[in-house]
């Protein structure tokens, strides 16, 4: 299974993402700041209509969910 995004849904994806690494940054969490730096950069250069495997999908979402 893959995780198709659209324009919006990609914008929508990187704000999540930059969130997450200001607070990781804030709890000084250095190496979940790296992973997400590597998410948002696969985030970046997916073209729209384009997915992210699925183990960079659960990665993502767990990073996102554990800095809300």
């Amino acid at each position: 299974m893959f995780y198709e995004v659209t324009e919006n849904q990609k914008e929508q994806l990187l704000n999540q993402i930059l969130d997450a690494i200001c607070a990781a940054q804030q709890k000084r969490c250095m190496e979940d700041v790296s992973n997400l730096k590597l998410q948002y950069r696969k985030v970046q250069n997916l073209p729209v209509g384009g997915s992210l495997k699925p183990e960079s999908v659960v990665i993502l979402k767990a990073l996102v969910k554990k800095h809300k």
